[in-house]
């Protein structure tokens, strides 16, 4: 007896059509695109410390306070990015899984979005925690650029047919 994910189970007994993958990809290219520029716009605004503590904006409170102003709501707007793109990415990941047939490296390709996104939010984190220290706003850099390459890769691989093998050939005169 072999063990089965949850997503196996689901593969076994459902189908995504090539559309919705399509559809999850681009999602999650793009929320990709606006995290990036979500950072950008922290990073130029020096909003870096708009919330001062990670995983909460402030000690007292989950989300931005009126008290943080407008560093504090960029800030915490990037955050709210990273929910999106959570659900975006997991779209990517159900609608890869139920494909037929079954494209392993488009699912990995998914799945390494997933730990991308979550190395990213710790990363993030880590630099709150250390005042936006250099060496980890460069990893979180790093982090976030290797997403956006992951995305990219895995938006073109969802649009791609395996097409190479009914390319007719051309002959080279000897």
């Amino acid at each position: 007896m072999s063990i089965r994910t949850p997503l196996g189970w689901a593969a076994d007994r459902w189908q995504l059509g090539p559309r919705a993958l399509r559809w999850g990809t681009t999602a999650a290219l793009v929320t990709a695109i606006l995290i990036v520029l979500g950072g950008v716009t922290v990073r130029v605004t020096g909003s870096g410390l708009g919330c001062p503590t990670w995983p909460t904006c402030t000690d007292a409170s989950l989300i931005a306070t009126p008290e943080l102003g407008i560093h504090g709501a960029i800030e915490f707007g990037n955050r709210m990015i990273t929910g999106l793109l959570i659900v975006a990415v997991g779209w990517a990941i159900i609608a890869a899984r139920l494909q037929r047939p079954r494209d392993r490296m488009l699912t990995r390709l998914a799945w390494s979005m997933f730990w991308l996104v979550v190395a990213n939010a710790v990363a993030g984190g880590m630099s709150v925690w250390y005042d936006l220290n250099p060496w980890v706003v460069a990893l979180h850099f790093v982090l976030a650029m290797t997403l956006l390459a992951c995305a990219t890769f895995t938006w073109h691989r969802a649009r791609w047919h395996g097409e190479r093998a009914s390319v007719p050939r051309v002959r080279r005169a000897p």
